[in-house]
């Protein structure tokens, strides 16, 4: 209905002489690019299996909107299509292409998402019009930080930043540069470079003049900012951006529950356990509510309603939420993913506390293959899974191998920290 109203008023305001033909071009055209989005998502959830089942209504609900073809300034600002027929019909059909793998990249399909770009890739980074090499390189990297490839995603969006300067692609740099900033000072733990690239997220997106960008930047900073422990600035971060989704999306927008979800993290960090614990509730029921029982981001909410009641002394309950949520992760991501280890990690601290060391040293043991086998040697996470498995084995009389392991930990922590 959004895109039927846009276009009539885009019609209108030609003929009523408010807009010149030009305009109407750039109009229908941004148009005709949501529609094929909305069409590639509807192939995709025709063929649905139960991962895209699983996604289909994170999916529809990041479909791009429709507002932005009416911004003019915007429009006029984008690089025209190429004079060369050949080069132009070239065009159209890889973003078309890219649009396809954008669609399957968000309903879950990451492998054929995947096969679908490398099968035309050389094409896809050779094509002598230079917006459809930036949209390709912001794809890969999109795709290989959902696979846990950080390594590869972050190469990719650095590409498609440069690329997206060059051609004075406002939009498409400040993603590159949000996505960069949570992929560098997020997953791989490179606080300093995150905050390098934050700089530029934060100008890019207000350039941009979009809530959408600015609010993936205070969301993606404040994480940054979570996992450097600077919890004040973190919960301001996410308080801002909470407040913007609920005055534009509404209070069932499922980013709403990513910000409920943040805060509640940042309060458990500060102490604050009552307090995260009704946060983390709050995004489980609306979760489960638009998602239903067993996606992936009600698996998240549980692994961190389980943290908060460990740090209550409810161990019992901890178990219960995090082998449920560790049950939704394995089905939605593999065995070997690196959300993983994060519940594997909270069921070895629950299961020491319990006194189950054995049934604790395994699940430590299997966080920190998959941690070092995603983020190498030298991440904080590697060290963290490290330092566990020394306590059990503690705990366990196994001296030397408690040693050894707290060596390498503090190793790790002190290259970390150089």
């Amino acid at each position: 209905q959004e895109w039927v109203a846009a276009r009539v008023d885009s019609c209108e305001a030609t003929r009523n002489g408010e807009q010149s033909g030009e305009l109407l071009d750039l109009r229908m055209a941004c148009l005709d690019e949501r529609r094929s989005h909305l069409r590639a998502m509807v192939d995709v959830l025709a063929h649905a299996d139960a991962t895209v089942v699983e996604k289909a209504v994170s999916a529809v609900s990041h479909l791009p909107g429709i507002a932005r073809c009416a911004d003019l300034a915007a429009l006029q600002a984008e690089q025209p299509p190429p004079d060369d027929p050949q080069l132009a019909a070239q065009v159209v059909q890889l973003d078309a292409l890219l649009i396809e793998i954008h669609a399957l990249e968000r309903a879950g399909k990451h492998e054929q998402a995947l096969a679908r770009y490398e099968a035309r890739r050389d094409e896809l980074e050779a094509i002598a019009y230079p917006p459809v090499q930036v949209r390709a390189w912001l794809r890969r990297g999109a795709i290989a930080s959902a696979a846990g490839d950080y390594e590869t995603a972050q190469t990719s969006l650095e590409r498609a930043y440069e690329l997206a300067i060059e051609q004075r692609m406002i939009a498409a740099a400040a993603e590159a540069a949000h996505q960069l900033m949570l992929v560098i000072g997020h997953h791989l733990g490179h606080f300093e470079q995150g905050r390098w690239w934050a700089r530029h997220s934060r100008a890019l997106a207000l350039a941009s003049g979009t809530s959408e960008a600015w609010t993936a930047h205070l969301n993606d900073l404040g994480i940054v900012a979570e996992s450097e422990g600077k919890h004040e600035e973190a919960r301001g971060l996410h308080e801002r951006a909470l407040a913007i989704r609920m005055r534009e999306l509404g209070p069932e927008h499922l980013d709403v529950a990513l910000s409920l979800n943040n805060l509640g993290i940042v309060a458990e960090q500060e102490g604050r356990y009552d307090e995260a614990r009704e946060q983390h509730e709050r995004a489980l029921v609306l979760r489960e509510q638009v998602l239903g029982p067993d996606h992936l981001h009600v698996a998240h909410s549980l692994t961190n309603l389980g943290n908060v009641a460990w740090r209550q002394g409810e161990y019992d309950e901890s178990r219960a939420h995090q082998e449920r949520a560790l049950a939704i992760k394995e089905r939605a991501l593999g065995p070997e993913h690196p959300e993983l280890a994060i519940t594997l990690n909270s069921l070895g601290i629950v299961a020491d506390v319990q006194g189950r060391l054995d049934e604790a040293a395994r699940h430590h043991r299997r966080a920190l293959a998959i941690w070092e086998r995603a983020l190498g040697p030298d991440h904080p996470h590697v060290a963290h899974a490290l330092c566990n498995l020394g306590i059990v084995a503690r705990e366990q009389g196994h001296y030397d191998e408690a040693r050894a392991h707290l060596e390498r930990a503090l190793r790790s922590a002190e290259h970390t920290s150089e």
